[in-house]
């Protein structure tokens, strides 16, 4: 008998043996998703296939068709992450926020700049052979970050890990858009977040609260949707409001960001967004909305900091009198809408700059003067 308790102890598995002996659970959730075939052949085998055509080809035409590539592939992404449940790993994050920045920034500049007949990377002053190297870099990057995450990464929250709905989480709500009020009738935050005054040094809560004003926005909206009625409910969508409606204050990405982690933060509290068409439908709809309040709001903001005449260190509070002005005299959609419509054809390309750094870390003109003399 002794003899088969103990051939019962040495057969069981690793996992199981080490389940006996465990450690407390781990506060995240300890129930990790499986690594998913997809990520280890097929997008890896895609992007890679793609960034060597790319580099070898070095053209416009193979930056955009990479660019095209890295757009689909981040937009799968982001979806199995959001609205598939897909596992939180930093490795596929950035794989995916590259992919976006990169590869969608591209394609958008490459089909609305104006430019006439001249090739893109000709009209913004760009070597061809730069840039589609550039765009190959980032394929290639991604697909390593997507292999190696899935493979080695833990993800970050185990499958059974949900946002308590209690007391501490409203509290912490609730103490928190208090403080990001304060930090505003305070001058601690104002446009763009910390206060921009010229040649201060900022203080640490300032930067604290402009750190934590996008999730705890984010949070708020989430525990709002996912709470029953009630008072908790009634007050957590109160500072849902405060805190969106300031959050457009602070900038675009933030505005677009935020939406993502609303829909992330849900799937934690447990709300069940996926299964019911509708529902989801008009999610995204309400946060297609927010998204283009919050850049139409952050537009005029901007716009009124010029006709104040102190530019960019305008006080958010000469902004808002001279938005509403133009709120009033009924021309301030029109304004924002063609800001925004110039603005976003140049500034979601940012490949240029690191195309530009990767070439001299590439190749190093001393290194080529070296060679020539010798």
């Amino acid at each position: 008998m002794k003899e088969h308790g103990l051939n019962a102890i040495r057969t069981v598995s690793p996992i199981t043996q080490s389940g006996l002996f465990s450690s407390p659970s781990r506060l995240l959730g300890e129930d990790y998703a499986p690594a998913r075939s997809i990520y280890l052949t097929h997008i890896p085998a895609i992007l890679v296939l793609t960034g060597l055509v790319t580099w070898i080809a070095g053209d416009e035409m193979a930056m955009v068709m990479a660019a095209a590539v890295a757009s689909l592939v981040a937009c799968y992404l982001l979806w199995e992450w959001l609205f598939r449940e897909g596992p939180t790993r930093f490795s596929t994050i950035l794989a995916m926020t590259l992919l976006l920045g990169y590869g969608l920034g591209a394609v958008n500049t490459w089909l609305t700049l104006p430019r006439g007949d001249l090739p893109l990377p000709a009209f913004l002053g760009l070597d061809e052979g730069v840039l589609a190297r550039g765009m190959a870099a980032v394929l290639l990057l991604a697909a390593v970050l997507c292999f190696l995450g899935e493979l080695y990464e833990r993800p970050l929250f185990g499958r059974e890990f949900r946002i308590p709905l209690d007391q501490p989480t409203y509290s912490l709500i609730y103490l928190g858009t208090l403080a990001i009020i304060i930090g505003y009738f305070t001058h601690s935050l104002d446009y763009g977040g910390v206060t921009n005054v010229f040649g201060e040094q900022q203080s640490v809560a300032s930067a604290l609260l402009s750190w934590i004003l996008p999730p705890l926005a984010a949070l708020a909206a989430a525990v709002f949707l996912a709470s029953r009625k009630g008072v908790a409910k009634l007050l957590t969508g109160i500072c849902t409001l405060i805190l969106c409606v300031l959050l457009m204050t602070t900038g675009r990405r933030m505005v677009i960001y935020t939406a993502m982690e609303i829909i992330f933060a849900l799937r934690l509290t447990g709300y069940r967004v996926k299964g019911a068409i509708l529902k989801r439908a008009l999610l995204v709809a309400a946060l297609a909305g927010f998204v283009a309040l919050g850049i139409t709001v952050l537009m005029l903001l901007r716009l009124a900091a010029n006709e104040s005449g102190a530019g960019f260190h305008a006080p958010l509070s000469q902004r808002i009198q001279i938005a509403m002005t133009w709120v009033e005299d009924g021309t301030a959609l029109k304004r924002a809408t063609e800001a925004n419509q110039a603005n976003v054809q140049r500034r979601t390309f940012v490949l240029g700059f690191f195309s530009d750094v990767l070439e001299e870390v590439r190749v190093p003109p001393l290194l080529w003067e070296g060679i020539y003399l010798h």
